[in-house]
């Protein structure tokens, strides 16, 4: 764990798919290996803090195989 203290992400393009749906392609790096992924982004709306700005909310997700980062056994 000390080795590869950070999972990072790092977003090249969005692809509107109209509506409140879009897919967000970058690259996902994990233990030092990175791979290009797509999540599959939806718009979960508007909000307004107490001090006045506005805030959009979006969820993401996606599926990997663990095993394309070398990810082949789960700690316990």
């Amino acid at each position: 764990m000390e080795k590869y203290p950070e999972i990072t992400f790092r977003s090249k393009r969005v692809e509107l798919d109209g509506g409140e749906h879009a897919r967000l392609i970058g690259d996902l790096t994990i233990r030092g290996e990175t791979h290009e992924v797509e999540l599959d982004v939806e718009y979960q709306g508007m909000a307004q803090s107490p001090w006045g700005t506005m805030s959009a909310g979006f969820s993401a997700s996606m599926k990997l195989n663990r095993m394309d980062w070398g990810l082949t056994r789960v700690r316990t």
